[in-house]
């Protein structure tokens, strides 16, 4: 069960999500973290040049547990890029020299709003670094569908990251999944917990995300109906849904990890009924309540 999944590592380098209350971890936590990860047969991690130190935090903790050669990493280009050639090469050698290995599994770009600059000096850099074998695919992070049915008609681009949950069900809806199939490209999927939301009591939700407060008690009661946690049924309902899609997911804590994996792992024992019922809670579809690019801190 572990093989479709990827450790999301904006936590290892700065306080990451709404629902985090314990911070960043210090590097011997992320050196567990990263080895509970690895030895669940999880290969996969996805970082970034913005997520505080994380690069070097993960490459430090993929040396702890000898993982670094057989790791596949994906790691995203800064929100904005450097001006020339010259800085974007040294931008993409110092991702590979912090994280200490020699390929990426993928290059990301951070934002869609930069898909434009893969047909431009920028692109011809990235794709260097393909055509050199220091990257093994080229992909871009995206919030919106249109932008995520844009990159998967872009030759360049091989993996595209979105965000969908049980709430957020945006670009199912827009045909991406169908999209990705068709193109043969990779689904990467974030947010699947909205950023913890999902296992938030509804009480606890900010006053801008007070519309989803009764979809939150009809999921802790459905779930609960079926002896299982919240997350435990969103993480399930996301693997029986889109199989053929890599779905990441975030700790701090090595504890976190385990509960994530046992998620994913009972969640293939829970019952079709479950999953049915999960289908029909179904919030508003506004991007102000599902994209957390968008929420009002």
């Amino acid at each position: 069960m572990p093989a479709p999944l990827i450790l999301g590592t904006a936590q290892l380098g700065q306080a990451y999500g709404i629902a985090n209350t314990t911070g960043r971890p210090e590097q011997q936590e992320a050196n567990s973290i990263v080895r509970t990860t690895w030895d669940a047969g999880i290969t996969h991690f996805d970082t970034a040049q913005v997520y505080g130190n994380s690069e070097s935090i993960l490459g430090t903790a993929l040396r702890h547990c000898n993982a670094t050669k057989a790791a596949r990493i994906i790691t995203k280009l800064a929100p904005t890029l450097p001006a020339d050639a010259p800085d974007l090469r040294a931008s993409i050698t110092q991702s590979l020299l912090t994280l200490g290995v020699k390929k990426l599994y993928c290059l990301m770009l951070h934002r869609e709003d930069q898909l434009p600059l893969l047909d431009d000096w920028q692109g011809e850099v990235m794709k260097e670094f393909l055509d050199q074998g220091a990257v093994e695919r080229l992909g871009v992070s995206v919030y919106t569908p249109e932008a995520a049915l844009r990159a998967l008609e872009h030759p360049l681009l091989s993996v595209v990251q979105i965000p969908a949950s049980l709430f957020d069900r945006r670009f199912a809806a827009a045909g991406i999944f169908e999209a990705a199939r068709k193109t043969g490209k990779e689904l990467h999927i974030r947010s699947v917990f909205l950023q913890g939301v999902l296992g938030m009591p509804p009480k606890r939700l900010p006053a801008t995300l007070s519309a989803l407060a009764p979809y939150l008690t009809e999921l802790r009661q459905t779930c609960a109906l079926h002896g299982c946690a919240s997350l435990q049924g969103a993480l399930g309902w996301m693997l029986q849904r889109y199989p053929e899609s890599y779905i990441l997911f975030g700790a701090e804590t090595a504890d976190q990890v385990r509960q994530n994996i046992d998620f994913a792992v009972r969640g293939a024992t829970l019952p079709t009924t479950l999953y049915q019922e999960l289908d029909a809670i179904f919030p508003p579809q506004f991007p102000e309540l599902l994209n957390p690019a968008l929420w009002r801190r």
